[in-house]
């Protein structure tokens, strides 16, 4: 899913899983030896971490950081911040590091800096929205905290199957077809998506017939093409997206319709896709998955004389 700051809303949030955002975001840039304070007396701070700086002249050492997180919808008081600055004071720390999910207001962020110049740590403030703006570089953690209850069941789905070869029966596919606001899923997801339909074509046949439910339509005497011009966007790769350096890897490559290897004894599967559209242009996906890892190309184009 293309997350924007829009979808980040921090009113979702209760203060728990506010600190546990800020700390999942803390981990991402290698802070460690965390301690997470949840409620109670925290003494300051909410969580304590240590981070380990490295430059090209002095060894490695660790510097103590007091971060104190702060979810409100209005500007932050002065009299929430004071108590907490004492603390890092007398607890000797390093750096004070206040996140907050909205902003300081006009006396608190003057007294900090005032602060700053005569404490003998350092302090540092992010507000709502550069904090927002860091999170998007972390797809999963806005996805974690912040997205719609089928984008998390499609990447719930991926993992299920990169983890134990399991792929989403008919019914999941048909709900998610009738509810999921496709153009907000990524590369990955809609590759996926277009896989597991394929896969569950004849099931779905089935299913329709069972509970007695519209098909899923094919416009373009392609299967599951309302996928389309969702992968067409979300193409990664230059058309053809195997190589001809793969065939020994891959055996056929770039075949038109579908072909896939599950893993017999070793955790090695792919799973590839290509349907020529009514005006020649070829839409391709291809997801491997070795070691837990998935790998996914999309790509789009025409046949040359020179494609295998």
């Amino acid at each position: 899913m293309a997350y924007q700051e829009e979808d980040i809303d921090f009113d979702r949030l209760d203060w728990r899983q506010f600190e546990e955002l800020c700390y999942d975001l803390l981990v991402r840039f290698r802070f460690h030896s965390m301690a997470w304070r949840r409620g109670g007396a925290d003494h300051g701070r909410d969580i304590e971490a240590r981070r380990t700086v490295t430059d090209a002249i002095t060894s490695p050492y660790i510097e103590k950081w007091f971060i104190e997180c702060k979810r409100h919808s209005q500007g932050i008081a002065l009299d929430q911040v004071v108590e907490k600055i004492n603390w890092a004071r007398v607890e000797k720390a390093d750096h004070f590091l206040l996140i907050v999910s909205s902003y300081l207001t006009t006396a608190t962020r003057d007294w900090l800096e005032k602060a700053g110049q005569t404490e003998p740590f350092s302090i540092h403030v992010i507000e709502g929205k550069f904090l927002m703006q860091q999170l998007l570089l972390f797809p999963d953690i806005v996805i974690k905290y912040f997205a719609a209850d089928d984008v998390r069941l499609v990447r719930s789905l991926i993992l299920q199957w990169v983890s134990h070869h399991i792929l989403p029966g008919p019914k999941a596919l048909y709900d998610l077809y009738r509810q999921l606001d496709f153009s907000r899923l990524n590369h990955e997801e809609l590759a996926f998506l277009w896989h597991a339909y394929t896969r569950a074509e004849e099931s779905l046949e089935q299913y329709y017939r069972d509970e007695d439910l519209e098909p899923i339509r094919s416009d373009m005497m392609v299967p599951f093409d309302f996928l389309i011009p969702h992968l067409k966007k979300a193409q990664n790769w230059e058309y053809p997206a195997m190589k001809a350096a793969e065939t020994q890897r891959f055996g056929m490559i770039n075949g038109l319709g579908q072909a896939w290897m599950d893993p017999q004894g070793s955790d090695f599967a792919y799973a590839h896709i290509q349907y020529e559209l009514p005006d020649g242009e070829r839409v391709q996906v291809l997801l491997v998955k070795e070691n837990k890892i998935l790998e996914v190309r999309i790509a789009s184009g025409y046949k040359s004389a020179s494609l295998l």
